[in-house]
């Protein structure tokens, strides 16, 4: 065990151990999933900062993987316990690199964060269809250009597999899997803005005072800006001939809108590309949405629409009626394309669409 993992994981690690019973209670939870994102913040930050290519000091630290060290240093009492513990820092896990300075994550722990309405809605636990379909049309949501009507949500949540939704046979209900234990990753709450117990707040302040972990978030934020900037570097390089194509195009509509002319080396240009593209995706969606046969994707064993039972809320029941007689009435159609495989499937959703609303309509 290196001196970073002693001074900063291992103290989070033991405490979630200590207190694993009291922390995996639904009240608790929320603190559960703070000491989550401690975790993970920290634990890549002690990678950058004194792992094997270390930017500080090359060594060991943070090299396994930070799921089995979940798995191998903290002793569960029950496998619900292990489950709420993985997903409370799974959540947390992102492709996405670490852009908050230590002072914004230290004070995100110790003061949290104000959260908006939408954002109290968007993690309200036990969502109905139509809740959902408030959310994800809103235009405050992050994706809702992808999701221009009701159909469209319907389409997503209870047809698309691997999109992160998950259904529980209890409440009836869709939700966001936290992570790969599949619970709903909205009874974490607003985790930012939970406070510590006094025994669990002692420890959070003392890992917050190592001063190598400081340094290593600091290190990690200035990996973060070089990697990106070579990114940056490298997609303009791969994207400078689209970019020559799109110019003169784009300088056309931006004199007819009394606007100078930008440049191929002007940075304004990157974000004329992405609203470029925004609106295209979204003229895409919209077109589709309108057409009168909507194409759904294939339903399967795996789609949500498939796990209904008795305790399925009524809203979903209502909007995969909907799904299903949209299908009957606007069969899939067969491509001049498709093989003798994709035809079957064709079929097998149409059957679907009629054995559902057969089980599911009431008169």
């Amino acid at each position: 065990m290196t001196k970073y993992e002693r001074a900063v994981i291992r103290p989070i690690l033991a405490t979630v151990e200590k207190y694993q019973e009291f922390l995996t209670q639904p009240e608790n939870l929320p603190q559960l999933a703070k000491l989550g994102f401690m975790f993970e913040k920290f634990w890549y930050a002690g990678r950058v900062a004194y792992g094997y290519e270390g930017r500080i000091k090359k060594g060991s630290s943070c090299e396994n993987n930070p799921k089995y060290e979940l798995g191998d240093t903290i002793k569960y009492l029950n496998r619900k316990i292990e489950d709420l513990v993985y997903d409370a820092w799974g959540m947390h896990v992102s492709n996405d690199p670490n852009h908050l300075t230590f002072e914004e994550i230290k004070n995100l722990i110790l003061n949290g964060k104000e959260l908006s309405d939408f954002e109290k809605r968007l993690r309200t636990p036990n969502k109905t269809f139509d809740e959902w379909v408030a959310v994800l049309t809103d235009p405050q949501y992050q994706y809702s250009q992808l999701y221009p009507d009701r159909r469209s949500v319907a389409d997503h949540l209870l047809c698309t597999i691997g999109n992160g939704y998950g259904y529980s046979k209890e409440s009836g209900m869709v939700f966001v899997e936290a992570s790969g234990a599949d619970q709903d990753q909205d009874i974490y709450g607003e985790w930012e803005n939970s406070k510590f117990s006094p025994e669990i707040f002692a420890m959070v302040e003392k890992v917050l005072s190592t001063p190598e972990l400081k340094l290593a978030i600091d290190a990690e934020l200035e990996a973060v800006k070089q990697w990106e900037e070579e990114r940056r570097k490298k997609d303009r390089e791969e994207q400078m001939s689209w970019y020559k194509m799109l110019l003169p195009l784009i300088n056309e509509k931006r004199k007819e809108a009394g606007k100078p002319e930008v440049t191929i080396d002007d940075p304004l240009l990157d974000e004329i590309k992405k609203k470029y593209v925004n609106e295209l995706l979204k003229g895409n969606i919209a077109k589709r949405s309108e057409k009168t046969i909507y194409e759904y994707y294939p339903i399967s064993n795996y789609s949500i629409i498939t796990m209904f039972n008795k305790n399925t809320h009524p809203s979903y029941i209502k909007a995969g009626l909907e799904i299903c007689e949209d299908i009957i009435a606007n069969p899939p159609k067969d491509k001049k394309d498709f093989n003798q495989y994709q035809k079957d499937e064709r079929i097998k959703m149409i059957k679907f669409a009629i054995d559902f609303i057969a089980r599911w309509k009431k008169d």
